[in-house]
């Protein structure tokens, strides 16, 4: 199973590779059931869950976010996703008053953690295919298929595994 650490250090590698260090976004891992049912949720469409992304809407309030002792925490918001694990997020880039650059939050993106156990190596492309849609590429129509298989391959291109660390 590919641990945290690789997964927060592999999203950092792609948003890093496409020239996006000022962004930041939350990856959880899921189990397959929970990921079916999040997926039945929002899309018609019913394949494969093995990657889901949610871009940040604009002007969104973060009521789930509140204020304590000069911290943000989060509330669980998620009580029917038992298994949520947040991977990776920048809550002092977006803190206001924060010393640290302010980052653009990008979103979430939902990997299937059971095909991430049976597959560790299919974390760098479902990571890369999930940042993308972020980012607002999609495989609707075959031109947008075609730029979006290409800005993948040439990100999983640049990534050399081995250099992944924890």
């Amino acid at each position: 199973m590919i641990t945290e650490g690789k997964l927060r250090n592999l999203a950092r590698t792609v948003l890093k590779l496409l020239d996006r260090e000022n962004n930041t976004l939350d990856v959880f891992l899921l189990p397959h059931r929970e990921m079916k049912a999040l997926k039945a949720r929002f899309f018609k469409k019913q394949t494969e869950p093995n990657v889901l992304s949610f871009v940040e809407p604009v002007g969104f309030p973060h009521p789930e976010k509140k204020k304590e002792n000069g911290e943000w925490r989060m509330e669980n918001g998620w009580k029917s996703l038992s298994s949520l694990r947040r991977v990776r997020h920048s809550p002092a880039a977006e803190r206001p008053g924060s010393a640290l650059p302010k980052k653009k939050y990008l979103g979430e993106i939902y990997l299937n953690k059971d095909i991430l156990r049976k597959s560790p190596d299919r974390a760098a492309p479902l990571l890369t295919h999930g940042i993308l849609h972020l980012l607002g590429y999609d495989h609707k129509k075959k031109k947008d298929i075609i730029k979006m298989e290409r800005h993948e391959k040439r990100i999983l291109s640049k990534i050399d595994k081995p250099k992944i660390k924890e």
